[in-house]
């Protein structure tokens, strides 16, 4: 899980992740039968240290478990992103529009980074 220009908000936080992402996939996809799914939303979140004894760092909140639903949802060696996130990077990126189902009769409009046509 990451969080991107937390805990200091910053306008670009959407350019910066989608950047991250595509490193990612770049060294990901330099090794033979290994692949990621990557998952992003944009949002408010928590952030806090939690343990007495054995300290861990941990991220809360709405916009964390639909990153993560994007994530579990995904294709591998694919980039899921939310509407939220769509909105910040449709103007500079190309992506295709897919639907993922979150139970019977629910389901979600997201969007596939398209990694054979990605920069406008």
């Amino acid at each position: 899980m990451v969080a991107s220009c937390s805990p200091n908000s910053n306008s670009k936080h959407a350019d910066v992740i989608i950047q991250l992402a595509l490193e990612f996939l770049t060294v990901i996809n330099s090794y033979d039968n290994i692949s990621i799914r990557i998952g992003i939303n944009s949002g408010s979140l928590i952030e806090g240290v939690i343990g007495k004894k054995k300290f861990t760092y941990d991220l809360w909140g709405g916009a964390v478990d639909i990153a993560s639903k994007m994530e579990s949802t995904g294709i591998p060696g694919s980039i899921q992103i939310t509407k939220d996130t769509y909105k910040l990077l449709k103007t500079k990126y190309n992506f295709l529009e897919k639907k993922v189902h979150l139970n019977h009769n629910n389901h979600f409009v997201t969007y596939l980074f398209d990694l054979s046509n990605n920069l406008k």
